[in-house]
């Protein structure tokens, strides 16, 4: 998946990083059986975001979304959960897309998303996550392309609408573009409570050709849980 022209659907996709909890420093559990702690997936578990997305030094839009597991869905001989992102991006615009993932004792998986799907594991989350820990995933979907290096950089406090929390920060570099970070903050018993994109994009003139280059940055924060 090429980034460039696609910053609105990297701005609603980056939400998928939902309810993603490691322990870092501090926060690491005593063994692989606590990690559910940092990383809520029952079924029915619900997220809201508010979500705000910046080019340049102008806000371009806010959208809410929301983040909701839901059954199962088998690929191949692997049944995974069905991770349903929600959106209202502009005004009426309407979107909504699946992920499929399988948490266990030694991670979290993913298998793709919508109908590019594949029965080969791809790791999201090792466990157990330690500072400085660092692995290879994929984000988005299983093309080369969206290919990333994961760091635990370690716990920071973050407020956002729902609280304050002692969150784990996580940062992921895309592998082909380095201007293409997202950083991920996870609390103990809640999921992500905040993430951010940070990227380069191209500004077009009004004939559709490029124009120059400006920053991108898109922050989803947590409003509420149901769970």
């Amino acid at each position: 998946m090429n980034k460039r022209g696609f910053v609105i659907s990297i701005c609603l996709c980056f939400i998928l990083f939902m309810a993603l909890i490691v322990g870092c420093g501090s926060l690491n559990p005593t063994s692989s059986t606590d990690w559910a702690r940092y990383y809520p997936h029952a079924d029915g578990a619900k997220w809201i975001y508010r979500n705000t997305a910046i080019i340049g030094t102008s806000e371009a839009y806010t959208y809410t979304a929301s983040t909701e597991i839901s059954g199962t869905y088998d690929i191949g001989t692997v049944t995974t959960q069905k991770y349903i992102l929600g959106t209202v991006a502009l005004a009426s615009d309407t979107s909504n897309s699946t992920s499929y993932y399988v948490t266990d004792s030694t991670g979290v998986y993913y298998y793709g998303h919508g109908s590019h799907t594949t029965t080969e594991a791809q790791t999201y989350l090792p466990f157990p996550l330690e500072n400085g820990k660092t692995w290879s995933c994929l984000l988005y979907s299983i093309e080369p392309a969206d290919d990333f290096t994961a760091t635990v950089i370690g716990p920071e406090s973050v407020t956002v609408p729902l609280g304050t929390y002692n969150a784990c920060k996580i940062s992921y570099v895309n592998k082909s573009d380095s201007t293409w970070v997202e950083n991920i903050w996870l609390a103990e018993n809640v999921g992500k409570v905040k993430s951010e994109v940070r990227m380069v994009v191209y500004v077009l003139d009004p004939n559709g050709r490029t124009d120059s280059q400006t920053t991108y940055v898109a922050t989803s924060e947590l409003t509420s849980v149901n769970f």
